[in-house]
């Protein structure tokens, strides 16, 4: 079968007007009012609207028109599929894919170096078609219709094994120059672990310290035999003492409503924000403490009669996964959290995109860093990582995306209909670390 898109003129004109969609396919004008609309754009703008009939070897099945102005000061305007419908006689023979595959090489082939294109969200079977074919959503809506683009030049394609690293050293460079770190400070962890006689790890905990003396209660964990010992507080007592030391100014943590908020606040921590419905049914809650400022100090009626020992490595992983199976028990895991991990590669093979993120059992997707080198911004490269991300997660269950975003950084995800749902002030300094999320 071989696809052709051929000019439209007298010889076919009527022949095309002639074709039309199924009445449950609402989507898509009439032919003759498209040509209509093509003969009064050129009388203006002369070769910007492009027609043509489909012909499947000789046959015609089709009818697409394209507006095409290289010239358009904007570049979201220069290319754009602007009509496309395959014949209700020959549709369901693949005549519609094997078309967008002409389409498609038409525009890269006439040096557009993007494409875009809009329908009514309501078109879900074409959205589902085009997606297949790369094209992404802007979350652009004009005259209730979904802006879908796709870039012509570019590749994505699944992350290697060391692209997280390089991201994160990318996206490091653009926040100490934004928010420099506090002299001779770089990111580290502490790792404590309390042991019972047989030398059986019991409890501990692990704070990341970043390199604005922000310190995290990232994981605190106690085995359920040994709980109401006072074990929590003394991890909570000897974290805040070690973050102290090494110069932390503030402790952060987050908490699920199944754990352990009340004795968070016993011991001075304020809640920030929360995140209702994560995971469902339940309440997510984002605390945090001054260290530099005198607060009352809890003093739990059990004391600790465990010391507290500095912990490796291994010893927190089992620390991790000993939490990790505490909420498992409160609220089952649907399944392992699945990698939705992108690389955008431009046509020389170079690295200029990607976003570290994912599905986590609990059917929450979380993006962990997401970067666009600093000349490809502004190029919609963002939006369509994004866009890709999130129809992949929905497709895997995902209800909710969660990310965590520095002040500089919130402005792109609200235009993408994020909501800051908690919010750290002056962290780092003289800024804002806020919790977003979008209701999938």
């Amino acid at each position: 079968m071989k696809i052709s898109l051929v000019s439209i003129d007298e010889t076919n004109r009527e022949a095309v007007i002639a074709l039309s969609v199924r009445e449950d396919q609402p989507f898509v004008a009439p032919n003759d009012y498209s040509l209509k609309q093509a003969d009064e754009t050129n009388a203006k703008h002369h070769g910007v609207a492009r027609p043509f009939a489909i012909y499947a070897d000789d046959r015609l099945v089709g009818f697409c028109m394209f507006a095409f102005d290289p010239e358009a000061e904007d570049e979201d305007d220069r290319y754009w599929l602007w009509r496309f419908m395959i014949d209700k006689s020959e549709q369901g023979k693949g005549y519609g894919q094997a078309a967008l595959t002409e389409i498609i090489k038409y525009f890269r082939d006439n040096s557009a170096d993007r494409l875009h294109l809009s329908t009514e969200p309501e078109n879900e079977i074409g959205m589902h078609i085009y997606h297949k074919f790369g094209f992404r959503k802007t979350g652009k809506i004009e005259d209730g219709e979904a802006e879908m683009m796709q870039f012509l030049n570019f590749e994505m394609q699944p992350c290697e094994e060391d692209d997280a690293e390089f991201f994160h050293e990318k996206i490091d460079e653009i926040s100490d120059f934004i928010a420099p770190p506090m002299k001779g400070a770089q990111d580290e962890y502490i790792f404590m672990k309390i042991t019972d006689d047989e030398d059986n790890v019991i409890g501990g905990c692990i704070v990341e310290i970043d390199s604005w003396k922000i310190a995290e209660l990232d994981v605190l964990w106690v085995d359920e035999k040994y709980r109401r010992q006072g074990l929590g507080s003394a991890l909570i007592h000897e974290a805040e003492r070690a973050a102290r030391e090494k110069g932390c100014y503030a402790m952060t943590l987050g908490t699920f409503d199944f754990q352990a908020r009340p004795l968070y606040e016993k011991h001075g921590y304020k809640i920030v924000g929360n995140i209702k419905d994560w995971p469902r049914a339940h309440e997510n809650y984002s605390m945090m403490k001054k260290l530099d400022q005198p607060s009352q100090e809890y003093i739990p009626s059990k004391v600790c009669d465990y010391e507290i020992q500095q912990a490796s490595g291994e010893d927190a992983e089992i620390i991790d996964d000993g939490l990790g199976e505490y909420n498992h028990s409160q609220v089952p895991y649907e399944h392992e959290f699945i990698l939705l991990n992108k690389r955008v590669l431009d046509n020389d093979g170079n690295l200029i995109a990607g976003i570290i993120a994912g599905v986590h059992g609990w059917n929450s997707a979380h993006i962990e860093m997401m970067w666009v080198d600093a000349k490809q911004r502004n190029r919609g490269i963002g939006t369509y990582l994004l866009s890709d991300f999130e129809r992949e997660a929905k497709a895997n269950g995902a209800y909710m995306v969660i990310i965590n975003a520095l002040d500089w950084q919130m402005p792109f995800f609200e235009k993408h209909g994020y909501t800051v749902c908690s919010t750290l002030e002056d962290c780092p300094k003289g800024h804002r670390w806020c919790q977003m999320q979008k209701m999938l």
